[in-house]
């Protein structure tokens, strides 16, 4: 028995916390609505109603007067709700007209220090030194100041016009409204309408604009890419053309000095030979031993001569046949280190 009855009490704290719970709710809903109502809103006031709860009356809203307060809650959250909305929406197109701004920023960024590297980092270095030249330095900063200083007085000018154009519109509204001329709500939509179709064209040809911009640095970059390619080139054909020289000029001392050295292997057999006709037409009478000797001497330094210079004509032709079937084939030849090897030989 004990236990049912405490069961019941249980179960009736519980029920009479619920109620409290909904009672303290519908209070502070009251208290809000009362805040924010007007004063006969709620009218009539709550009727008192008796209940067999002991000697205490309890004071209680109708319906129609909790379907007032509900629907004065609903309108403020759906108000609340419309506001966020609106204040979001004006935060995203801040947000978005900043990073827009930000990117044109970044775009004009990227121009300016590409301008700069090809300007100044790469094609105002001097060939001979290496260094960059301050004068090429001074008139790509002047420029850029003329440049920032024109677009500055077309800013101030546009902005003197708009001004202008603000205050001829601040005196026509002034003259409509002295005259009793005032905009109702469809010429204010009409209003909104055309400024929403022009900004919707800003908008446009902003975005057009940014992807002209772009287009010219892809553009410049290119540019700027083939003009490399053709300095590049230009080198390429500067150095083909002293290796053509370089090589001609060494057939020509190679060529020279083999017709001298056959002039020398000549004159040294003709010499030989006149030698070879003496001896063999003296007489019986030997010289002196000494003169032998002088003579036998003379001779081996003759043969040994001839044969130094037979062998400088060897080389010599064996470096000319080289040289020609190398200008035949187009080889590259290794010919700056050939003159003076042949030179050494020859000596």
């Amino acid at each position: 028995m004990e236990e049912d009855s405490f069961q019941t009490l249980a179960t009736a704290l519980a029920e009479l916390q619920q109620k409290n719970a909904g009672l303290l709710q519908e209070n502070r809903l009251l208290a809000d609505s009362l805040a924010r109502l007007p004063p006969d809103a709620l009218r009539p006031h709550p009727q008192l109603l008796p209940e067999q709860t002991g000697k205490k009356l309890s004071k209680k809203l109708t319906s129609s007067q909790k379907l007032t307060i509900a629907q004065k809650e609903a309108d403020d959250l759906w108000a609340d709700i419309e506001g966020k909305k609106k204040s979001s929406a004006l935060e995203l197109e801040r947000g978005q007209a900043e990073i827009d701004t930000m990117e044109a920023e970044i775009a004009d960024l990227r121009k300016e220090s590409f301008e700069f590297r090809q300007q100044i980092i790469v094609g105002a270095q001097s060939l001979r030194t290496s260094k960059i030249m301050a004068e090429k330095v001074r008139k790509y900063f002047e420029g850029k100041l003329l440049q920032k200083s024109t677009l500055l007085d077309k800013l101030m000018l546009k902005n003197s016009g708009l001004v202008q154009q603000l205050r001829k519109t601040e005196h026509q509204l002034t003259h409509r409204q002295d005259a009793g001329e005032t905009l109702d709500g469809v010429d204010y939509q009409q209003l909104q309408i055309e400024n929403q179709q022009f900004l919707e064209k800003i908008d446009q040809r902003n975005k057009q604009l940014l992807e002209l911009k772009l287009n010219a640095v892809l553009t410049q970059q290119a540019l700027n890419n083939l003009k490399k390619k053709l300095r590049q080139t230009t080198a390429e054909g500067e150095a083909t053309r002293h290796g053509i020289e370089t090589r001609l000029e060494a057939v020509a001392r190679i060529s020279e000095e083999t017709t001298r050295v056959r002039k020398a292997r000549n004159k040294a057999a003709n010499y030989n030979r006149i030698l070879t006709a003496h001896n063999q037409n003296q007489d019986s009478n030997r010289p002196q031993v000494l003169d032998y000797i002088k003579q036998k001497a003379t001779l081996y330094e003759l043969e040994k001569q001839v044969a130094n210079w037979e062998r400088k004509v060897e080389i010599a032709e064996a470096l000319l046949r080289q040289q020609r079937t190398a200008s035949t084939t187009s080889t590259p030849v290794r010919l700056s280190s050939t003159p003076l090897a042949s030179t050494a030989m020859l000596r």
